[in-house]
């Protein structure tokens, strides 16, 4: 957080110390991304960011002459431009709006041209719109992944750098790609966050610890209450019995005391699940009290908590592998069954006993669901090899903790940072008493229950064992 402040307020300041006098730089802190619902949105989206270089936008000025520029190039149609020459664009827009500067390859509207044309020609390789953002999921895997995109876009289309690649997807609500450009290239590089080029400033815009937990936290939609006040726990609350997630409910005419939550599956009673109900206060308590316990053991017993989870991930491994290796086996049995099954009725409609009609669906159907047995058999051999590569990566988790000295209340940014799930179990009598079982599943090691004194006794015995 203090990372982020510091930058913001150096880059505030350079920008004031660089913009003419009577420009309001807050009406710039609003995104203008577009919506796209098409392949063509997209593709006009690609031409628009590739005016984006230094001085070309007040030379193409493509959003205030687009008709003008449509009328004269296939009415924007990126199915018919892939197969136009960018050589005759570029003459044909020049004389239209009697382009100066010297006509060679360095003039703005002939870079511009062949983008028009690269553009196209990579928008034309996908089927729909979901096969473009699908194509794009496919980097999301970490920094490294997520930087060949835009160093594969500025390859195939010509005059795009890696910094416009960004500012295209950016554009297009890709939010993990922002665009490092010069300004923002200054501003890391004095800070000494990165080298004084795009692709490094890239890595250190978004941190990739901070990354994977902020693009989780985004799928999960925030809403205000009527009171206007936002819960601690929004997306994170669900219903031990059904998966469903938790409602917060709170009215104008409630008290802190009465908000409270509801499993979105009850529906008052006509639903399929029971209520699951919790108080907001007796929530946070339960979450304070055991964040607290977690970072003080934690904190006390670093090196022992590490060892805890290694022991957990092997565990888990074990028993991850085997269930893939059974699913295997069984897929290679069954495919093999499917094998002899095809030749008998192979043999059955030889012999007459079975009409070539029905011969053609049974074994369509067999076909069918061998195709899908492989298909399936293929991706968990693959997930079986990369198993071993796999590890518990508490880095981001580690750093939270190590920065609490204690832990008095909460924060949005604590719970966020330490927490993946909560799921509440419908109320029991205990002793006459409702009770309400609350599971806290911790960032990247789950279900954790904090050691009493003589377990903990145990394990550092048994840890001094293991690691002498």
């Amino acid at each position: 957080m203090e990372k982020n402040i510091l930058i913001y307020s150096a880059a505030r300041e350079y920008l004031d110390s660089i913009k003419p006098s009577g420009i309001d730089l807050d009406k710039y802190y609003l995104g203008d991304s577009r919506d796209f619902s098409s392949l063509n949105d997209i593709y006009i989206q690609f031409i628009r960011s590739a005016q984006n270089y230094q001085r070309m936008p007040n030379v193409i000025k493509f959003d205030e002459r687009k008709d003008r520029i449509a009328a004269l190039a296939c009415g924007l149609d990126y199915q018919r431009i892939k197969d136009i020459s960018a050589e005759d664009l570029y003459q044909t827009l020049r004389q239209e709006f009697n382009a100066g500067g010297v006509d060679n390859n360095f003039n703005s509207w002939h870079k511009w041209s062949k983008s028009f044309v690269d553009s196209a020609r990579f928008i034309s390789d996908f089927s729909d719109v979901d096969d473009f953002v699908e194509f794009v999921h496919r980097f999301d895997y970490n920094v490294s992944t997520r930087i060949a995109l835009p160093l594969l876009i500025s390859k195939k289309i010509s005059g795009i750098g890696f910094a416009l690649a960004c500012d295209m997807l950016k554009e297009l609500r890709f939010t993990n790609y922002p665009k490092p450009d010069v300004h923002m290239m200054d501003v890391f590089s004095a800070l000494g966050l990165s080298e004084n080029e795009p692709v490094s400033t890239f890595e250190a815009i978004i941190p990739e610890d901070l990354w994977l937990r902020v693009h989780e936290l985004r799928k999960n939609k925030r809403r205000n209450s009527p009171t206007g006040r936002v819960s601690l726990f929004s997306g994170l609350l669900y219903c031990a019995d059904c998966g469903s997630k938790l409602y917060f409910c709170a009215s104008k005419s409630f008290t802190e005391n009465q908000e409270h939550y509801v499993c979105s599956s009850y529906k008052s009673g006509r639903g399929p699940c029971s209520a699951h109900y919790i108080r907001n206060v007796v929530l946070e308590r339960i979450v304070l009290e055991s964040i607290s316990d977690f970072v003080d053991f934690v904190r006390c017993y670093e090196s022992l908590f590490v060892w805890m989870m290694e022991l957990k991930r092997e565990k888990s491994r074990i028993i991850d592998i085997k269930r893939m290796q059974r699913a295997i086996d069984n897929n290679r049995k069954r495919i093999t069954e499917i094998d002899r099954m095809i030749q008998r009725i192979y043999e059955d409609n030889v012999n007459g006993k079975l009409s070539d009609e029905r011969f053609m669906t049974m074994s369509g159907n067999y076909e069918a669901e061998q195709r899908s047995l492989k298909a399936e058999t293929d991706d968990l051999e693959q997930e079986l090899a990369e198993y071993e590569k796999r590890r518990t990566d508490l880095h981001l988790l580690l750093k939270t903790v190590r920065a609490q000295t204690s832990v008095n209340e909460l924060t949005p940014e604590l719970v966020n940072t330490l927490i993946k799930r909560i799921e509440i179990h419908a109320p029991e009598k205990i002793n006459g008493k409702k009770t309400v079982a609350v599971d806290i599943f911790f960032t990247d090691i789950g279900l954790f229950t904090v050691p009493n004194a003589e377990e903990i006794k145990a394990l550092k015995t048994e840890f001094s064992r293991k690691t002498a």
